[in-house]
């Protein structure tokens, strides 16, 4: 499903997205530490020295507007560069997913289109509606925003787990079983909601089945005087439908619940380590890299939140780009074996000039 939607995307297009996303996150955290260190060279340049003839001086009064000036323009700089970066990458990433979201609509439409009248008559009419305005919804408007917000959350937790790993070693040791406890609570949730999503889409196209037949045969209905009969098979499809949705309500909020505590065992994790940290090595930690590594850790049970989430959506959402190429390989296949009985028939017409009409039926149903 994922490959399929990134070749759909262009493949230019998904490289050009994913690589300026990559170098705008490196920079920003690059900018972080930036910051961090002009913080660590201020602390020390307004340093007051006392020497040894007892009076009292300052360690860097003429350089340090110098030193200020240089680390501003520097900071501007790489702020410019992540705002140029970030101007690439989201109309890069909503011009692959415009490619995609043209792609298949043109080929859905086609596929339709150029059925014959047994496919209109075979397949139920719910679930070509469900087809077309759904699953192409979907397609329009959730995933292309879904997958950038993804791909930033991703880039966003690895560099948080990063930068605790580097400032404070005992982080990544404590947080491997909480990551082992994260994979498999997304794992679980993911194959829950998958199976959720596809059941409310199935219990979805009966009900735009039935609503329409009763469109078309609503003379007949109340000549007959069955309309209690048809609200309440209605009723019944809309019940389900609605069971479907709420148990897919339920396991959400049984996921938010189940990542607010793991986060919160994070957090106390990583500001333990930092404090084991900074009092077995005083030398080579300073007190601005522990806030940094803090801050980042705070940060990393929204963006696991996030990940997690957003990850399970887009397997959701993967389903409507999987029955939309499936209503397209469906008809491709229909047409070749068309066309194998159009080539059979005129090389019998060719070779013995005899028209060929076999396997034929006609009567009234």
């Amino acid at each position: 499903m994922y490959w399929l939607y990134l070749i759909s995307c262009g493949p230019r297009m998904v490289a050009i997205f994913f690589l300026s996303a990559l170098a705008q996150q490196a920079l920003k955290v690059y900018t972080d530490f930036w910051l961090q260190e002009w913080t660590d060279q201020t602390a020390t340049i307004s340093t007051i020295v006392v020497p040894a003839n007892g009076t009292v001086a300052d360690a860097s009064s003429p350089t340090k507007p110098l030193e200020i000036r240089r680390h501003f323009h520097a900071y501007v700089a790489l702020s410019a560069v992540c705002i140029v970066l970030a101007a690439i990458s989201v109309p890069a990433g909503q011009r692959a997913g415009s490619n995609a979201r043209r792609r298949l609509h043109r080929e859905l439409i086609a596929s339709v289109l150029q059925n014959s009248i047994h496919f209109f008559q075979s397949v139920p009419l719910g679930r070509i509606m469900n087809r077309l305005s759904i699953d192409v919804a979907v397609v329009d408007k959730k995933i292309a925003a879904t997958s950038q917000k993804l791909l930033q959350f991703i880039l966003l937790c690895v560099c948080a787990v990063l930068i605790n790993s580097v400032v404070t070693p005992y982080f990544i040791l404590l947080t491997i079983p909480i990551c082992g406890i994260y994979y498999m609570v997304q794992k679980f949730y993911r194959a829950s909601s998958r199976e959720l999503q596809r059941i409310e889409s199935m219990t979805y196209s009966p009900v735009l089945a039935h609503f329409s037949e009763t469109i078309e045969g609503v003379t007949t209905i109340r000549a007959f005087g069955q309309e209690a009969r048809f609200m309440e098979v209605l009723f019944k499809r809309m019940e389900a439908n609605n069971v479907a949705q709420l148990a897919l309500n339920c396991s959400n909020r049984w996921l938010g619940i189940a990542l607010d505590y793991l986060g919160a065992i994070i957090v106390f994790v990583a500001i333990l380590t930092a404090l084991i940290t900074a009092s077995l090595r005083p030398q080579s930690t300073s007190s601005s890299l522990i806030g940094l590594a803090v801050n980042y850790a705070m940060l990393v049970p929204i963006y696991l939140n996030w990940v997690v989430k957003l990850f399970a959506e887009m397997e959701m959402y993967g389903g409507a780009v999987e029955r939309i190429q499936s209503f397209i390989e469906c008809d491709v296949q229909r047409r070749r074996q068309d066309g194998g009985l159009r080539g059979r028939s005129s090389r019998v017409m060719q070779d013995t000039g005899v028209v060929p009409f076999s396997c034929k039926s006609l009567g009234l149903d």
